[in-house]
């Protein structure tokens, strides 16, 4: 019997004995059908394995109680698992890592969980690394050091590779290959009807770019195909300091115009204030190209003043010491929210000063947690990104360097959220207006530190043209709108306007 024919009469039995709400009916059926046709991979309520999957989150509040789970092994898998989905028309949510506050969960529907697609596979001359959607950067780097190489990817180790690399992706390397997007070969990609598809250059090309910064709006990759780059003698590091006038002042310095006078650097600061009232100054630092002597980057002479560990690392080495907040995965209730200026010092300090400010309102907050990020955006990076064939991510027109912000706030309490969410508001508003006021605001959103919480317009933030365009690619390889109907969760395309009486995308 064919598959087809199977998934029509499970169907009609499984649809037949549902019971519950019209979004519990349907999720209910397709579990049930999932479970004829696919048993071994499905997972159900008051199981050990549905509860391990089911608190394996970043963020504590992401845990939804959804129907059953479906854990794919392959793009046939997954294939199968959205031809049940879309017949039964249930919703359903797709977790990787499950790093990303509140996309990756759901109730009353199914949720794919990737994180039994973990593979590694290399090209025969190592220029590619193919790898599993399921899979963290902390998995990644140890296998690409023992090549002497690095993949563009993300700086905290429990950061997934889906999300990073869909979203668009600061990279420590960025400002030498542009964003860790902007290094995909090719993806392996199941579309909504089961298709599955390769989109590269060569092939869906359309669909490639769109993939590079579109997020989830097109289907589900099973598959990244990443360029890799011959790297020797790299120089990394992370400082630490109590936060004060002088300290801040020397980060401020680098990144305001440390990044872009040495393009083989890069460099994620942060302010870090915890309940207590103490205020860290923490800094991750990366040098491609340091001195043939093994000394410091010239760059990076002031920062590592600062008590820190410094040296020659590989990138998985950094990474791997700088992810301390990665120990409290599952552990708090987390939120982010971000925002663009102009890059300048100015600006930097301008947003020190009002996250000190702000932060102050937590001081009775359990376990409250604040952290302010700050991730210049170069114009070398953005040629980069140019040479390496482009993204989606609108940022071709800009003549200056952008500083993207993010504030990503900790806490333990359900009854805390709206306090900590208004000083994130508070404190977001409070930037941009300094913005508006001093010529230096940009209105373009960085998809990966953008908050659920706050509705940020992330795609639209893109701009018109880009809009236009995924507008076009979703309407062809997502024709009636499954992943975003179907599946709630993650920034959307905007719905184009009514044209003669018609519904789609502009």
């Amino acid at each position: 019997m064919h598959f087809s024919t199977l998934l029509s009469s499970a169907l009609l039995v499984a649809s037949a004995s549902a019971h519950g709400t019209s979004d519990a009916k349907a999720a209910a059926a397709a579990c049930k059908t999932l479970t004829k046709l696919l048993p071994d991979r499905v997972l159900l309520p008051d199981t050990a394995a549905y509860a391990a999957v089911n608190t394996d989150y970043y963020d504590l509040a992401s845990v939804r109680q959804p129907t059953c789970m479906f854990q794919p092994r392959s793009a046939a898998d997954v294939a199968k698992a959205l031809k049940v989905l879309t017949a039964a028309k249930s919703k359903f949510a797709v977790k990787a890592a499950g790093h990303m506050a509140g996309f990756n969960a759901i109730t009353d529907g199914v949720l794919i969980s990737l994180a039994g697609m973990k593979t590694m596979t290399w090209a025969d001359d190592d220029s590619v690394l193919s790898i599993g959607p399921g899979l963290e950067w902390g998995e990644v780097y140890p296998e690409v050091d023992k090549k002497g190489k690095i993949v563009i990817g993300g700086r905290v180790t429990s950061v997934g590779v889906s999300g990073l690399l869909l979203g668009g992706g600061i990279s420590l390397a960025s400002g030498e290959f542009g964003f860790a997007c902007d290094n995909v070969r090719g993806y392996e990609v199941v579309l909504a009807s089961g298709e599955v598809v390769y989109a590269s250059e060569h092939s869906h090309a359309d669909l490639y770019r769109a993939l590079r910064g579109g997020s989830s709006n097109f289907g589900i990759v099973t598959r990244f195909d990443l360029d890799t780059h011959a790297v020797s003698n790299t120089w990394g590091g992370f400082a630490y300091a109590p936060s004060n006038a002088t300290v801040f002042s020397q980060v401020a310095d680098y990144v305001a115009t440390g990044a872009t006078e040495d393009l083989h650097s890069g460099a994620v600061a942060a302010t870090v204030l915890t309940q207590d009232g103490t205020a860290l100054v923490v800094a991750t630092l990366w040098d491609a190209v340091p001195p043939a002597d093994g000394s410091t980057p010239p760059v990076f002479k002031d920062l590592t003043a600062l008590p820190g560990k410094f040296g020659a690392m590989t990138m998985g080495d950094i990474v791997t010491g700088s992810s301390a907040g990665g120990a409290l995965k599952g552990l708090m209730r987390n939120s982010f929210i971000t925002g663009t200026l102009r890059l300048s010092r100015p600006a930097v300090l301008a947003i020190q000063d009002i996250f000190e400010a702000e932060v102050a309102a937590l001081a009775s907050i359990d376990g409250a947690l604040a952290t302010v990020a700050f991730q210049p955006i170069t114009l070398a990076q953005l040629a980069a990104s140019r040479r390496r064939g482009g993204n989606v991510l609108g940022l071709d027109d800009r003549k200056e360097p952008l500083l993207v912000l993010e504030a990503s706030f900790g806490w333990t309490k359900a009854e805390d959220d709206a306090t900590v969410v208004e000083v994130q508001q508070r404190i977001m508003k409070n930037v941009l207006k300094w913005g508006e006021e001093q010529g230096q605001s940009d209105a373009w959103l960085y998809l990966n530190d953008a908050g659920p919480r706050f509705g940020q317009k992330v795609i639209e933030s893109y701009g018109k043209e880009a809009g236009r365009f995924l507008g076009k690619v979703k309407k062809q390889y997502d024709p009636e709108g499954v992943f975003t109907t179907l599946m709630p969760g993650g920034f959307k395309l905007p719905a184009a306007s009514k044209k003669g009486g018609k519904k789609g995308y502009e």
